[in-house]
């Protein structure tokens, strides 16, 4: 979680003047603060099993309080960015994640990510560049952005 917001970071660090820290950090850096908007990007996929936050049952659980964190911290709009047909499969009914994708799909808004998040294939791969090691060079002709159909 640490790594995609460092990523966003350096990708909003270019469009803000260096102030994407204000703007993206783990749901950590966030508790007692509120914004506007908050975007949630639950970001389990496949290739990896859902971790222990995303696996949470009980509302005592740890990943059901910073569930609850991130979702509280928006005074008037959450957007929800996640994998909708991947937790629903591997979440069970009784997952807080799963009511909580339930609630969005009846009362939320669909949002095109195109339109919320306008960056293309090269702003992405100029955001890696500062993560990448010395031994290791990304071919620009080769980098993009994929689906989990596309990859």
């Amino acid at each position: 979680y640490v790594a995609q917001a460092n990523l966003v970071q350096r990708l909003l660090d270019k469009r803000l003047n260096g102030r994407g820290t204000q703007f993206a950090a783990t749901v950590y850096r966030f508790q007692g603060n509120g914004k506007d908007t908050i975007l949630i990007d639950l970001t389990d996929s496949p290739g990896a099993r859902p971790s222990r936050f995303m696996r949470a049952v009980d509302l005592d659980e740890d990943g059901a309080r910073l569930l609850n964190v991130a979702l509280s911290r928006a005074r008037h709009h959450d957007v929800l960015v996640a994998n909708f047909d991947y937790l629903w499969q591997k979440i069970g009914q009784g997952g807080v994640v799963r009511r909580i994708l339930d609630l969005v799909e009846q009362v939320g808004e669909p949002l095109k990510v195109e339109e919320l998040l306008p960056l293309g294939p090269e702003d992405w791969f100029d955001g890696l560049r500062p993560l990448e090691p010395p031994e290791i060079q990304f071919d620009a002709s080769t980098a993009g952005i994929f689906t989990d159909v596309t990859f």
